[in-house]
C-alpha cells in the first residue's frame, strides 16, 4: 500500500493514489466502469491502515457529506494514520462563495439547471431556489468555509493550516503532483485547505456514534446496512414511549365521542 490516500473517491481515480470509498456501487456510476477502490471502509470509523503510515490524505467534495462529529472522527482517524509531518488536503464547496454568489445574483440560472439533477422538491427557477439547492445538494450535511474547517482541524490537533489555490501543490513524487494539479484544474470555486500533523496524539478522542438505544437497528446497521425508522419523522414512532401515549390518547378520544 502506498503513502498517498484519496478518501471518498467515488468513481474518480487518481494515478499514484490508494483509493478509499464506502460505496462499492460508485464503481459503476455515471455510465463509467472503473476499478474498485483498493480500500472499502467507513472513513468516519476505521481506515484499515497502520499508525503513522501515510504521507498525504486527499479528498475532494466529500467532507460536506459528513455530519459535524463524523467529520471530526474522520480527522482523528486521519491523524492516526498520518506520519509526523503528514498532510491532509481537503477540497469542499466554499460556503462563503455560495453566499456571495447568491447575494450578487450573477449565476446563469438556465445553465445551472443543466448540471444539476432535476428534483421536483428542489426546483431551480430563481436565485433563491438555486441557493437552497446548492446548500442542500446531494445529502450535504455540513457546508464549510475556511473558518469552520480551520476550527475542526485545530480541535483535533492539526497545525500549519493554510488556504490554498487550486492546483498549487508540489510533492517530491512527480506523479502525485501531476495528479492533484489535474484533479484541481479549473476548480477555483472550491475551498482547498491543507493541514499538517504536528503532534503524536490528537487533542480529542473519537465520538461514539453507534446506535445503542435500539438493539434491532444496531444489529441491522452493523451486518446489513439497514435501518428501521419512522415513515414520517414528524410523528412519534414505535417503540418510543410517546407512541404508546398517543395511541392511548386516541383510543380514549374515540370512545368518548
Amino acid at each position: 500500500m502506498n503513502k498517498f490516500l484519496y478518501v471518498g473517491c467515488g468513481n474518480h481515480r487518481l494515478i499514484g493514489f490508494t483509493h478509499v470509498e464506502i460505496d462499492f456501487s460508485k464503481t459503476y456510476s455515471k455510465g463509467t466502469v472503473v476499478k474498485p477502490p483498493e480500500i472499502l471502509c467507513d472513513i468516519t470509523k476505521k481506515i484499515p491502515l497502520g499508525d503513522n503510515s501515510v504521507e498525504l490524505i486527499y479528498s475532494s467534495e466529500t467532507m460536506e457529506h459528513l455530519k459535524y462529529r463524523e467529520f471530526l472522527n474522520h480527522l482523528i482517524e486521519s491523524h492516526r494514520i498520518l506520519m509526523m509531518g503528514g498532510i491532509v488536503r481537503i477540497c469542499v464547496p466554499d460556503l462563503d462563495q455560495l453566499v456571495l454568489k447568491f447575494i450578487e445574483r450573477k449565476a446563469d440560472i438556465e445553465n445551472e439547471k443543466k448540471f444539476r439533477p432535476q428534483d421536483p422538491d428542489f426546483p431551480i427557477s430563481n436565485y433563491s431556489e438555486l441557493f437552497v439547492n446548492e446548500i442542500m445538494y446531494e445529502d450535504h450535511f455540513y457546508n464549510h468555509n475556511f473558518e469552520t474547517l480551520s476550527a475542526c482541524l485545530k480541535t483535533v490537533g492539526f497545525g500549519e493550516i493554510k488556504r490554498c489555490v487550486a492546483g498549487d501543490y508540489e510533492n517530491d513524487n512527480q506523479q502525485i503532483t501531476f495528479s492533484i494539479k489535474e484533479a484541481e484544474k479549473n476548480r477555483n470555486e472550491l475551498l482547498i485547505v491543507t493541514a499538517k500533523k504536528i503532534n503524536t496524539n490528537t487533542s480529542i478522542g473519537k465520538f461514539d456514534l453507534v446506535n445503542k438505544v435500539n438493539i434491532l437497528n444496531h444489529i441491522l446497521e452493523k451486518y446489513l446496512n439497514l435501518h428501521i425508522g419512522p415513515a414520517n419523522h414528524r410523528k412519534t414512532y414505535f417503540p418510543k414511549k410517546n407512541f404508546f401515549k398517543e395511541k392511548i390518547y386516541m383510543i380514549k378520544n374515540y370512545f368518548l365521542k
